[in-house]
């Protein structure tokens, strides 16, 4: 929970990254075993947030960002406020996905 409230202060998305795989790597440790679409599930979250910590990597030097940049479409489809739908963006949108479909789940 701490991890979760930190998050929430900052802006940093690294700090909010590792606070969701925290939740999604303790998620599928508790899975019932048996869910096999669970497991598929939040193994393929990991795999993706794996991928979007590279993405971040590459953000931090402004100068290879740019130039990859160019390497992403200008059609909106794959943009997102301008910026590339990069592996951090795609892991976000599909974890932001998951937790609606957990809250939704958890009101009926």
């Amino acid at each position: 929970m701490t991890a979760f409230k930190e998050a929430q202060t900052t802006a940093d998305p690294e700090t909010i990254l590792l606070a969701e795989y925290t939740f999604i790597t303790q998620e599928l440790e508790f899975c019932v075993k048996t869910d096999k679409d669970a497991i598929n599930s939040l193994s393929r979250a990991i795999r993706f947030f794996d991928d979007a910590f590279l993405a971040l990597e590459v953000v931090k030097d402004k100068t290879l960002y740019q130039a990859t940049d160019k390497t992403y479409p200008h059609d909106g489809k794959y943009r997102i406020k301008d910026y590339p739908m990069d592996s951090f963006h795609i892991a976000i949108r599909g974890h932001k996905g998951r937790l609606q479909n957990i809250l939704k789940n958890a009101r009926t």
